[in-house]
């Protein structure tokens, strides 16, 4: 389970400032576990220095001014919640007995302090649940406030359950054996929602400006049930219900929720000695063996997999998949997965809360946005200019747009020029397009991250309206290429996203 969450995390593409802490901070969990337990993992170790390293220096070059950090690189102000995620993840590999230099901490500490607010000065339920987050960092920084936390610790019932956990965290942290604590663990036991696939929570509020999610939100309170009550039958049920909600890349929806249910699980192995399993296993589909093997303490970190062919699966009948376990210490966790694939030119329009939208025309063309057409095919020299326009019913947290390019093309000009175009309402109006089309809005987008193969763009908050990106493109190649769908997403809710139709463009001789 967490040896290919780690890999997912590690290859992620983008590396906004959370990304680079979720990177090494489950890494560093599962490797001090593993200490913890006299087990020796030469690859943790090594991927573990690696990610650590870079991180911090990351994480150091992007230490705005005021000592906060922001989402993404750049000119974005500093966000107490963001810091407080640094602050957590560097102060864990300092306690580890890592190196971190105690400057870029103690501005970090100071920012924090500073930004600090009192529960009764804040208007929306989201801003309680990001104070106690960073009460939480400071309680681990050891410059906490007892009294602040008790001041939130008044208002609990007005947060949602992960940041009753991280409370409760606090509390313990700033006052061990805390009956506050105990409260709070039991008020979220006592609202653990069960089912078939085990126990979860839910937040309750706005859940974009925190990058909170089912799955985030049931990590991050079974990291705190396992400390504070392993013994709970909640915790196997939680960790039962993450491992069932996992991606088949073998991770969960976002880095952020894919760090957190892995530290939780960590916090699950310490506490009840979970990855000591001794059981033998095995797989069969409609009879035939698709997977086995013994769980050995030394082949923890490469899960088994199995694979077979969809022809090989019966198409009007059903499949019957078996699992089996013998006796033995130790859970089994499985999950299974249908992949289907479809050429890029069958691959129509998504619009799952956002619409987006991806034209061609020749740099040459007279034309305007609204009467360029879209062209399948140009000649080698030619500059193409891509637009790509994004339409959001709703404002959005934490936003990625992409587009992979045709593989005979290469981005030529990477300056960004983007405009808002206004609400759907509004669009029509004449006077509002001209006034958007001289590029209002522009500063919501990062620079361009641009790949061998994509271009990128990412927004920390983009109000409901409609945007237009455009970049340039070169043809070089001759060929027939197939184009990959453009596609936006939030960040930390990517099932809400959209996705431009795929199709072929093809590139003839000059």
């Amino acid at each position: 389970v967490i040896g290919s969450a780690l890999d997912v995390l590690e290859l992620y593409p983008y590396e906004c400032t959370e990304q680079t802490v979720s990177r090494f901070l489950p890494n560093l969990e599962t490797y001090l576990v593993f200490q913890e337990m006299g087990l020796d993992s030469p690859e943790l170790e090594t991927r573990l220095e690696r990610t650590l390293k870079k991180g911090i220096s990351l994480l150091s070059a992007r230490q705005n001014e005021d000592g906060g950090w922001a989402w993404w690189q750049g000119n974005y102000e500093s966000d107490p919640y963001i810091t407080s995620y640094v602050l957590i993840g560097l102060l864990r590999a300092q306690e580890a007995g890592f190196s971190i230099d105690q400057g870029i901490l103690q501005k970090g500490t100071e920012y924090l302090l500073a930004t600090l607010t009192a529960p009764y000065m804040l208007s929306d339920a989201w801003q309680l649940d990001r104070l106690a987050f960073q009460h939480y960092a400071l309680s681990l920084a050891g410059a906490g406030s007892l009294s602040g936390v008790q001041e939130l610790y008044a208002v609990r019932d007005n947060l949602d359950a992960w940041a009753k956990a991280y409370l409760a965290l606090a509390l313990e942290k700033l006052s061990p054996g805390s009956s506050q604590a105990e409260t709070i663990i039991s008020d979220l036991a006592a609202t653990a929602i069960r089912s078939a696939t085990g126990a979860h929570w839910e937040q309750t509020h706005n859940g974009g400006n925190n990058m909170q999610s089912t799955i985030t939100t049931s990590a991050i309170v079974l990291y705190a049930l396992a400390d504070a009550a392993p013994k709970s039958p909640l915790v196997s049920e939680t960790a039962r219900y993450l491992t069932a909600h996992r991606l088949n890349n073998g991770a969960w929806a976002s880095t952020f929720s894919t760090a957190w249910t892995i530290m939780a699980l960590n916090q699950v192995m310490r506490k009840t000695g979970d990855l000591r399993g001794d059981f033998a296993f095995a797989a069969l589909i409609n009879g035939a063996p698709l997977a086995s093997g013994e769980t050995k303490e030394q082949n923890w970190f490469s899960p088994v997999i199995g694979k077979i062919p969809l022809e090989d699966l019966y198409i009007s009948d059903p499949n019957a998949l078996v699992i089996r376990r013998s006796s033995g210490l130790g859970n089994l966790y499985y999950r299974t997965d249908l992949n289907v694939f479809l050429p890029a030119e069958n691959a129509a329009a998504l619009n799952q809360g956002i619409s987006l939208e991806r034209t061609y025309h020749l740099s040459s063309t007279k034309c305007t946005r609204h009467d360029c057409g879209n062209i399948k095919e140009s000649k080698t020299g030619e500059k193409i200019i891509v637009h790509l326009t994004l339409t959001l019913p709703n404002d959005a947290f934490y936003l990625m747009l992409e587009d992979y390019i045709p593989a005979g093309a290469e981005i030529l000009d990477t300056s960004l020029k983007t405009s808002q175009l206004g609400s759907a309402a509004e669009s029509e109006s004449s006077t509002l397009r001209e006034t958007y089309e001289k590029g209002w809005g522009w500063w919501y987008f990062s620079n361009p991250m641009i790949y061998d193969d994509h271009i990128a763009w990412a927004v920390d908050y983009l109000p409901a309206g409609s945007y237009e990106v455009t970049y340039t493109l070169v043809a070089l190649q001759l060929g027939e290429f197939r184009t990959l769908p453009a596609h936006a997403w939030e960040f930390y809710f990517p099932e809400i996203q959209g996705t431009s139709a795929g199709g072929i463009f093809t590139i003839k001789e000059k």
